[in-house]
C-alpha cells in the first residue's frame, strides 16, 4: 500500500520536469493534509512513505525494501525524460538488473 501511495503522491508538487530538488519535500508535507477516512495506512506505514517521499530526490539508495522500490521504481521512470537510469543508483537486486539491461541500449 506504501508503495501506491507513494505512486500517486511523491512528485504531486513538482513544479517542472527539471530540476525541482525540493519538490520531494514539498509532496511529503502533503501527507498531513489527506483526510484521515482515506488514509488506511497505519504509523508505521506513515512514516516509511514520507521518508520514501521526502528523500527520493535525494540520489540515495535504501536498505529498506519499501523504500528501495518506491525509489527504484520512480528511477526506472527517467527515460521520460530522455535518462537512462545507472543501476548504480538502484536499492533492489531487480531494479539493478532492470537498469543493467538499459545500460546496454536493451531498455527502449
Amino acid at each position: 500500500m506504501v508503495v501506491c501511495f507513494f505512486a500517486y503522491l511523491h512528485d504531486a508538487c513538482r513544479l517542472n520536469d527539471g530540476k525541482d530538488l525540493q519538490h520531494g519535500p514539498r509532496s511529503a508535507d502533503l501527507l498531513s493534509q489527506l483526510p484521515e477516512d482515506i488514509t488506511v495506512l497505519n504509523e508505521a506505514q506513515l512514516y516509511l512513505l514520507d521518508k520514501a517521499i521526502r528523500h527520493h530526490t535525494e540520489g540515495s539508495t535504501s536498505d529498506n525494501p519499501t523504500i528501495g522500490a518506491c525509489w527504484d521504481a520512480d528511477r526506472l521512470d527517467l527515460g521520460r525524460v530522455g535518462i537512462t537510469p545507472s543501476d548504480k543508483w538502484m536499492s533492489t537486486k531487480s531494479g539493478k538488473k532492470i537498469a543493467a539491461l538499459g545500460s546496454k541500449d536493451l531498455f527502449v
